[in-house]
């Protein structure tokens, strides 16, 4: 009669060894999964603004460029860092800024009031687009909307 006991043996190490394995690579797998419940929240949506002044065959006229500085000094006051554009032949320039969509009417708002009554200065903004970014909206040679 062969000795079960001799060939069990080796058979029980083996399934052992294999479970022990098994487990130990799923709690490896585990571990990296990041939980369900942590998942980060979807980004606030941005929303690109922008503010030219515009010329009138002669340059812009010095309102406008007044206006266009006094936004940048209120942009800058805020924290935010615009990106400041010479897009036309005769000085027109272009601030551009990204901002979540909280904080675009308060934004939007004071620009208005800074521009109030002054000609030749305008005010765009659009909600960013899927996988755009600040760096990419706001990049020098990029195309003046119609007005």
């Amino acid at each position: 009669m062969p000795d079960t006991d001799r060939l069990t043996r080796p058979a029980a190490r083996l399934v052992r060894c294999l479970l022990f394995s098994l487990l130990f690579v799923l709690h490896g797998c585990a571990a990296q999964t990041p939980p369900r419940a942590a998942a980060s929240a979807p980004a606030a949506p941005e929303v690109l603004i922008e503010v030219y002044t515009q010329s009138i065959g002669r340059g812009v006229p010095t309102a406008a460029r007044e206006a266009l500085l006094q936004v940048r000094r209120e942009m800058l006051a805020q924290g935010l860092a615009p990106t400041e554009t010479r897009w036309g032949i005769e000085g027109e320039q272009r601030l551009c800024v990204v901002v979540d969509a909280a904080d675009q009417a308060a934004l939007l708002a004071q620009i208005e009031q800074a521009i109030e009554g002054i000609d030749y200065i305008r005010v765009a903004h659009r909600a960013l687009e899927p996988g755009e970014s600040a760096a990419t909206a706001c990049k020098p040679g990029r195309a003046v909307p119609a007005p």
